[in-house]
């Protein structure tokens, strides 16, 4: 029988061969069965989406959790910066982190990082 953390492994397997649209269709697959994907396993979506350059479809996705009244942690924070970054959405990225006090998620040195690295390039 699969849990949660069985999901996340194949979701996050899915992603990394950049098979998005069954990565959705399980975690459609979990809420059909009863399973609350939880904030890891929308990191994971979310850092897949990115990686391969949807950054459009990571973004829906954050307002999807936040909507749900899941709050996002300093992972997923760090991971949509991240992606907006890579896409050169540095302003975007820079709202994000000024947005994180907001909902009380203190930034990282990898939120930082992340955003110096997005302005030097």
């Amino acid at each position: 029988l699969p849990t949660v953390v069985t999901y996340n492994t194949l979701i996050d397997g899915l992603c990394k061969v950049e098979r998005f649209d069954e990565a959705y269709l399980l975690v459609k697959e979990m809420l059909e069965k009863g399973w609350k994907p939880d904030i890891i396993t929308y990191s994971l979506l979310m850092r897949g989406l990115c990686q391969g350059k949807k950054i459009d479809m990571a973004l829906n996705l954050w307002c999807q959790v936040v909507e749900k009244g899941l709050k996002p942690d300093v992972i997923m924070h760090n991971i949509i910066i991240h992606g907006l970054c890579s896409a050169g959405k540095v302003g975007d990225a820079l709202q994000l982190y000024l947005r994180m006090s907001q909902c009380d998620c203190v930034p990282n040195l990898v939120t930082l990082n992340t955003l110096m690295e997005g302005f030097y390039k």
